[in-house]
C-alpha cells in the first residue's frame, strides 16, 4: 500500500476517534465542574457563622464562661450583651461573674444558658434587648425572654434589667425606635412579673433626657454604646438592685 494512502487512512482514523471521543471528554469535564461545584456548596454550607452559636468566637466565649461557672461560688451571674460586658465588675460590692457577650441576642442566651453551672450562683442578672431590635416582633422576643427566665433555677432570684435608651445614628435604623424600646421594656417587665422571685430594674432615668433619648454626653459615636460615666451610673443602679435582692 502506498505510503500516502496509509497516511491518509491514519489521518481519517484519528479524526474519527477524535469526533467520537469529544462528547466523552466534554461530559467528563462537565462532570468534574459539577462535582467541584457541589463540593464548594457543601463546604460553604459547613462554614461556621460569623457570630452567635456555632461561630468560633462566640463558642469560645461561652466555653470559657462555662468553665468559670463551674468554679463559681456565692457570686451573682450576669448574662447580657455589650452593655453589661463592658462593666467593671470590680466596682460591685458583691462578687460577680460576668458572662455577658457583645451582640448577644435573646435567643442566643436561651440556647447557651443551659450549658452554665449555676449551682454556685446567688442570683442571676438578665440584660437583653438592644441586639434584638427590629430582628423579631416584640411578642416573639417576649417568648424567648420568658424561656430564658424559666431556664434559671427557681430558687435563684432574677434581676431583669430594662433596655437602654439610644440616640443617633443608631436611633435612625428604625423610624419607630422609641416605640420599639418602650414595648420591649414593657414585655421585659411583664414577663418578669410572671416569674416568681424576679425583679425588674429600669435603666436609670439619669441616662436619658426628657425626650427619652440617651443624653449626648453619655453616648459613644455609634449612638448605642455608653461612655464610662454612663456605665458607672448603670453599674451603681445594678449594684443597688443586687443588694436589695440579696438583703
Amino acid at each position: 500500500m502506498p505510503l500516502g494512502t496509509v497516511a491518509q487512512r491514519l489521518e481519517n482514523w484519528t479524526d474519527m476517534i477524535g469526533r467520537q471521543a469529544l462528547p466523552i471528554i466534554l461530559a467528563f469535564v462537565a462532570g468534574g465542574i459539577l462535582v467541584a461545584g457541589a463540593m464548594h456548596i457543601r463546604y460553604a454550607m459547613r462554614e461556621p457563622p460569623t457570630s452567635g452559636p456555632g461561630s468560633p468566637a462566640y463558642d469560645t466565649d461561652v466555653s470559657h464562661g462555662v468553665l468559670r461557672s463551674e468554679q463559681m461560688a456565692g457570686a451573682v451571674a450576669i448574662f447580657g450583651d455589650s452593655h453589661t460586658e463592658r462593666l467593671a465588675t470590680s466596682r460591685h460590692s458583691i462578687p460577680v461573674e460576668n458572662f455577658a457577650i457583645s451582640g448577644n441576642r435573646i435567643e442566643w442566651i436561651e440556647a447557651s444558658l443551659p450549658q452554665y453551672d449555676l449551682h454556685g450562683a446567688k442570683a442571676v442578672v438578665i440584660e437583653s434587648g438592644t441586639p434584638d431590635l427590629g430582628r423579631m416582633p416584640v411578642a416573639e422576643f417576649g417568648k424567648h425572654y420568658g424561656a430564658v427566665l424559666n431556664l434559671v433555677p427557681s430558687k435563684l432570684p432574677i434581676i431583669a434589667m430594662g433596655m437602654f435608651p439610644v440616640r443617633k445614628p443608631f436611633a435612625d435604623k428604625y423610624p419607630d425606635m422609641q416605640t420599639l424600646i418602650s414595648e420591649t421594656n414593657r414585655v421585659i417587665r411583664q414577663t418578669c412579673a410572671i416569674r416568681p422571685n424576679c425583679t425588674f430594674v429600669p435603666v436609670p432615668v439619669a441616662l436619658s433626657g426628657h425626650d427619652g433619648w440617651l443624653l449626648p454626653q453619655y453616648a459613644e459615636a455609634d449612638g448605642v454604646q455608653m461612655k464610662a460615666a454612663a456605665e458607672l451610673i448603670y453599674l451603681r443602679a445594678l449594684d443597688s438592685a443586687i443588694a436589695a435582692v440579696l438583703h
